[in-house]
């Protein structure tokens, strides 16, 4: 089964980061700041507080939704693999059909009959082509009925041919269907992702940006420099480090 990927990932343990500071830290250094602030140009310092937990709860929410449609598409691509692997088991039992059938018909009919019953001289590999060969060998069958006997005993029989045929090619054509349902399905389901992920990128930077500043207008440094949204972090190309829950307000 595929497996969620490592950007997102990463993505999730720093937006965890960003939350568990938000929600351990900022309450504290966001009340003294809101002190500071309150009555400025009007500012009421009593809504810095609830906007910083806010910004949290916004950043986890969208950090679900990511992990969410990421295992989606995990998901989706896994089944596409399940299709493409039963898509290449219908292509090669069609072409040894249609090779054994060109050397029956020939061996019972002579020369002439794989042309005469639409079976091609080189098997084509396209699985398209391929059905579209399939199909033109029951017309041929169809158009030309007969049951005749060849050397040592073999017959040609068209109606159990025909049937054989058929059933190949059905098989071919439903694995051909459902590879390409489940192709529609997994693009539809990355392009679901990636806007999730486009849409996190900018709340993570968002909030995370926002804790940044106000950790630095407390003197927090380190606790800055820990949520601060790196170009590499958003892209979830940094894991946080294992020492970040090292660093006390």
């Amino acid at each position: 089964m595929s497996a969620q990927s490592i950007q997102i990932i990463n993505r999730t343990k720093q937006a965890r980061v960003v939350a568990d500071a938000g929600e351990v830290h900022a309450p504290k250094v966001v009340a003294e700041l809101a002190g500071e602030l309150d009555g400025l140009a009007g500012f009421d310092g009593a809504q810095l507080v609830p906007m910083t937990q806010a910004g949290v709860l916004l950043l986890l929410s969208v950090t679900d939704e990511m992990e969410e449609l990421d295992m989606r598409y995990a998901s989706e691509c896994a089944q596409d693999e399940v299709a493409r692997a039963r898509r290449d088991v219908c292509v090669a039992e069609a072409r040894k059909l249609v090779m054994d059938a060109r050397d029956h018909t020939r061996s019972t009919l002579g020369e002439g009959g794989p042309s005469k019953y639409g079976l091609p001289s080189v098997t084509p590999r396209q699985p398209d082509r391929l059905l579209a060969e399939l199909d033109n060998v029951l017309h041929r069958l169809e158009e030309y009925p007969v049951r005749q006997s060849g050397h040592f005993g073999a017959t040609f029989d068209s109606a159990a041919m025909h049937e054989e045929v058929s059933r190949v090619r059905d098989d071919l054509a439903v694995a051909l269907d459902t590879l390409g349902i489940e192709r529609r399905e997994t693009e539809r389901a990355m392009l679901e992702r990636d806007a999730a992920v486009a849409r996190w990128e900018r709340i993570y930077r968002g909030v995370a940006g926002q804790l940044s500043s106000l950790f630095i207008m407390a003197g927090h440094d380190e606790l800055a420099k820990r949520v601060r949204p790196t170009t590499r972090r958003a892209a979830g190309l940094d894991a946080p480090s294992r020492s970040a829950d090292a660093v006390e307000a």
